[in-house]
């Protein structure tokens, strides 16, 4: 379920500073996160800056032993929790799993085609390609998925941006290369020879993540008209936090905390206890509290036994009953 919004737009120029990586892929998802949220407020404006990251740095580490780190996200998010840019845009599939502490999601987006695509050589067909052809796939799933069209091919690790994969395919390094769909659409890419892998993608394949700091409130409202996720409704003293598949809506339930045993009116109410014809228990918390102060006045659970016991609610019946009282 969309969570969209109908809210005006803003009515005067708001330059958001923007955190992106420097790849020309990611250039294209902040062009098209910008043109997104000007649909609806036209006169945001953004002003990037480029990061080349860690995982842009790094070509050696293969993407087949990570699991849900920081290792696309880390220096973007970095700059969002020094307050150096307002937002950072993410693909929505690279995020950590925690985010940083100090940060959330403001919007997870529609985005584009979630498929992969087994990029080939000009005028190559799956079935022209020779037995032990290689494949460059830097995902254990989309090997599989490649398997299931053919299984007699060799499989190798590749690193890099679309441009420099390409480049391996184009001078014969590799004869075929799994690329995400929405890549090659938000590239202009479209016209390349391709095949359509079989299988499910993994989550938010093709959708864009937008982070902002947790007490930004404004950013949240501002782009909350581009999140999809579905909302939570979370009744607790603490919502657990926002992540790529939920948004919360936290409902604060009411914390019992009970009085000091030995407040001068507390006392006073256990000496008269002896004295009262009946007692109103309004809840098994009421119950357990209650129990846990008598010994601390010098009273012992017996002096119930003459006493007529009120209670509300049939969890509060039966834990005075556990107690050994009689309702």
């Amino acid at each position: 379920m969309s969570n969209k919004l109908s809210m005006p737009s803003l009515t005067k120029t708001l330059t958001l500073l923007v955190g992106a990586r420097n790849s020309p892929l990611s250039q294209a998802q902040y062009k098209e996160a910008l043109d997104d949220i000007r649909a609806y407020h036209p006169h945001i404006k953004f002003q990037p800056t480029w990061l080349s990251t860690t995982g842009d740095q790094d070509l050696k580490t293969s993407l087949c032993t990570l699991d849900k780190t920081d290792f696309f996200t880390k220096e973007i998010d970095e700059l969002l929790l020094t307050g150096k840019c307002r937002i950072g845009i993410h693909s929505a599939k690279d995020l950590p799993n925690p985010l940083p502490e100090g940060l959330r999601i403001v919007a997870i987006t529609r985005g584009v085609d979630p498929s992969d695509a087994l990029v080939l050589r000009p005028g190559e067909t799956l079935e022209s390609l020779p037995s032990g052809a290689k494949i460059a796939t830097s995902s254990e799933r989309r090997e599989e998925a490649v398997k299931k069209l053919r299984h007699d091919f060799y499989f190798v690790d590749i690193r890099g941006n679309i441009g420099q994969r390409l480049e391996k395919l184009e001078n014969g390094e590799v004869d075929g290369i799994v690329i995400a769909e929405a890549a090659l659409i938000r590239l202009n890419l479209e016209h390349i020879n391709r095949i359509s892998l079989p299988g499910e993608t993994v989550p938010y394949q093709g959708q864009l993540a937008v982070l902002a700091q947790e007490n930004d409130a404004e950013m949240q409202e501002i782009f909350s008209c581009l999140d999809t996720r579905k909302t939570l409704l979370h009744l607790g003293l603490e919502p657990p936090k926002d992540d790529a598949t939920k948004k919360i809506l936290h409902y604060p339930v009411i914390r019992i905390v009970p009085r000091d045993p030995q407040l001068p009116e507390t006392c006073a109410a256990f000496r008269n206890l002896p004295n009262c014809t009946h007692i109103i228990f309004t809840s098994k918390s009421a119950v357990d509290i209650f129990f846990e102060w008598l010994p601390h006045h010098g009273l012992d659970p017996s002096l119930l036994e003459n006493k007529s016991i009120v209670v509300v609610g049939k969890k509060t019946s039966q834990r005075i009953q556990e107690k050994g009282a009689t309702v």
